[in-house]
């Protein structure tokens, strides 16, 4: 269940961002009626996420008039590469740095009102970085 309320942390902010018309969990219901502590917070869940929904119209929120390439050798096709689990964070072991911005760049960009667009080189080679 720890995974799980973890995965709901993060993908809140998301679902803030850019709402979605569902969620669901995959497996198997007779497993998952063996733990029924599981199931309730499930169902807790998605009372929460309905919230969501009706207090966001189902829009989007906000968004200044900037937008945020992120350059790298896939583009949009990979964009989820740029994501790092918690074991290839970059850790800071020196006591004069401070780590402003968190080692994870998709989250750093999930909370700001921006959009953000995935290009490869190929792209910018082709058709140079593209204008709002």
């Amino acid at each position: 269940m720890s995974e799980s309320i973890s995965n709901w942390v993060k993908i809140r902010r998301a679902l803030m961002r850019k709402p979605v018309d569902r969620i669901g969990y995959g497996g198997y219901l007779s497993l998952a009626l063996k733990f029924p502590k599981f199931v309730q917070h499930v169902a807790e869940l998605c009372a929460e996420f309905r919230a969501f929904q009706a207090n966001s119209g189902g829009g989007e929120s906000y968004k200044a008039p900037i937008k945020v390439a992120v350059l790298n050798a896939w583009g949009r096709y990979k964009a989820w590469i740029n994501s790092f689990g918690a074991p290839q964070k970059f850790l800071v072991k020196r006591p004069d740095v401070i780590q402003v911005a968190g080692t994870n760049l998709l989250e750093s960009l999930a909370g700001l009102p921006v959009e953000v667009q995935f290009l490869s080189f190929d792209e910018v080679e082709e058709a140079g970085i593209p204008m709002m």
